[in-house]
């Protein structure tokens, strides 16, 4: 149910970019949001829950979301709340611009007037109406790729061009539940793995890994090498297993990817688990891709990124992990539009021990994209750094 909660999120803040017209990072944002001519209590409610920052209080599905919006169904009572702190919490995330100005044009802000408006009613109908297609439409790209639930993107290369110190005694979680489980040593996971593939004739391979298990939810960050000089590889796939301590299966999800280049390592971040019990362990382990999935091409180019201006601050019960990525050197095909920014925090000894993610637009050549990930303080465990990848989604 996690790429469910990210969806209910991303339609959250559509909604509310819909029924006000304006972005949720726009000065005017909160204002109307608020305001009952603009929006009404019931549905600046359904936003609200839609955008919680922690996952497990939105809606948990797609058909959830809609039918608390159109009233099928009550909102829990602990959400029925007309404030929309929540939503504006969530409006953190920064959007692409333009020398300072929103990168728009003509007919996006026709289309923000005439939303404007409509009456709140009608804005929600037709709201709705494109959510129930953007639902059919993912379900018809899910059942066209396998029964796959969540992508990471494959296609190009990220490289963090800082790492950040944490020097804030506040970025240590103060929870006691949680646990992690760090990476092992580097050259220990690459000569292992290379083995592995050389006797499997598999050229998937899982370089550093860590995670960290809180509330049932396990963050995790984790390396995809693909170790042959001249083979490509089509949805490379890769499994998480969480255990108990004895030995029993909590949960187990699929991870399938786009494509990786021939020695190419991409990161992959983000969060696993359904809410129960906490794994006494997670592994992460490469699943055999078939003969149609692998093609030879050594001259293929990744695209690569750069990043700067790591940063953390602490907001409202908040870790803000912000910066800005750029294009390093353009790769071969250019079909993605954004990219997948990976945040990795590892302990003082250097070992991996959380993972999480968020999107931006696709800088254009010479600019740069800013990005903000926005983590509950008290869920992360103690680290001393963090670091950045980014690769084109």
């Amino acid at each position: 149910q996690t790429d469910d909660r990210s969806d209910i999120y991303s339609m959250g803040r559509l909604l509310g970019y819909a029924l006000t017209g304006c972005y949720p990072t726009d000065s005017e944002y909160e204002r109307l949001l608020d305001d009952d001519t603009v929006v009404d209590a019931h549905t600046r409610a359904v936003i609200a829950r839609a955008c919680a920052l922690e996952p497990s209080a939105r809606q948990q599905t797609v058909g959830q979301f809609v039918d608390e919006l159109s009233g099928k169904t009550p909102i829990p009572e602990s959400e029925d709340r007309t404030d929309s702190r929540m939503a504006r919490d969530a409006a953190a995330d920064t959007r692409q611009t333009t020398g300072g100005s929103t990168a728009e044009d003509g007919f996006v802000k026709r289309l923000r007037s005439k939303m404007r408006s409509m009456p709140s009613t009608t804005r929600v109908a037709c709201i709705c109406a494109m959510l129930v297609c953007a639902a059919l439409v993912i379900a018809l790209l899910a059942g066209a790729s396998m029964g796959v639930y969540r992508h990471f993107a494959a296609s190009g290369a990220g490289n963090a061009a800082e790492t950040a110190r944490n020097d804030d005694a506040s970025g240590t979680s103060q929870n006691k539940e949680g646990t992690s489980e760090p990476s092992q040593s580097r050259n220990d996971v690459a000569q292992s793995e290379k083995s592995r593939s050389a006797a499997t004739g598999n050229p998937l391979a899982i370089g550093e890994s860590g995670w960290h298990a809180n509330g049932g939810y396990v963050h995790y960050a984790y390396e995809l090498r693909n170790t042959s000089a001249s083979t490509v590889v089509a949805f490379p796939q890769v499994t998480a297993v969480g255990k108990d301590g004895n030995g029993n299966i909590l949960f187990s999800e699929d991870y399938v990817g786009m494509r990786i280049l021939p020695e190419q390592t991409v990161w992959v971040t983000g969060q696993a688990g359904n809410g129960g019990e906490n794994p006494a362990s997670v592994t992460f382990r490469t699943a055999d891709p078939s003969a149609d999935n692998m093609t030879e091409n050594k001259n293929e180019k990744a695209w690569r990124f750069t990043t700067s201006a790591l940063h953390a601050n602490q907001g409202d019960g908040t870790t803000n992990f912000s910066g800005e990525i750029g294009v390093g050197s353009r790769g071969d095909g250019s079909d993605g539009s954004q990219v997948r920014v990976s945040l990795v925090l590892r302990g003082k000894d250097g070992s991996i021990v959380y993972g999480d993610l968020t999107y931006v637009p696709l800088p254009s050549d010479g600019r740069r994209q800013s990005f903000t990930i926005m983590e509950p303080t008290a869920d992360l465990p103690a680290y001393s750094t963090f670091e950045v990848h980014a690769q084109l989604e």
